[in-house]
């Protein structure tokens, strides 16, 4: 058995068991997004588990599904962003914007770097790109709020509010 066989098995035992916790805990219908992205995460290991590595079928299964995972990721993000804004409405809209211009521009930037790529290698480079440009700009948006609610210092606990 090799390292990433067994890298992919705890990764399914963990998922499995944050998607029991979320549906235990009912709180599916609280964090929709972030539910149907670890459900999608889970499948789309699966899925990976059943195909050969370094087959064309494994590229296909792994570029369809990385495109829903990002896609989820950002929705992920935005549900996060929603509920803390709710909590805090100081955050106000521009942070909202704030994350959707980071985004796009990530995106812009993703298919900017792209077209240089040969044509066979566009697509797996974009979605390299993608997951990298995603993952910076929501890096520096949980940087952002954390920084925000520093200044403001705020004392309330936030993890009262997630079940809300």
């Amino acid at each position: 058995m090799s390292f990433e066989y067994a890298f992919a098995g705890a990764k399914a035992v963990v998922l499995i068991a944050l998607i029991a916790r979320l549906w235990r805990l009912r709180l599916v219908s609280a964090w929709p997004w972030f539910f149907a992205y670890l459900a999608a995460n889970l499948v789309r290991g699966l899925a990976l588990a059943l195909t050969q590595p370094k087959s064309n079928n494994y590229a296909e299964v792994w570029m369809a599904s990385e495109i829903v995972l990002l896609a989820l990721w950002a929705a992920v993000a935005f549900e996060l962003h929603n509920r803390v804004r709710v909590s805090y409405p100081g955050i106000g809209a521009f942070a909202w914007w704030l994350l959707v211009g980071a985004i796009a521009a990530g995106a812009i930037i993703t298919a900017i770097t792209a077209i240089d790529y040969p044509a066979d290698r566009r697509i797996l480079s974009t979605l390299f790109f993608a997951r990298r440009a995603l993952a910076s700009v929501l890096a520096l948006e949980l940087v952002g709020v954390a920084l925000f609610f520093r200044t403001l210092k705020i004392s309330d606990n936030l993890a009262s509010n997630v079940a809300r």
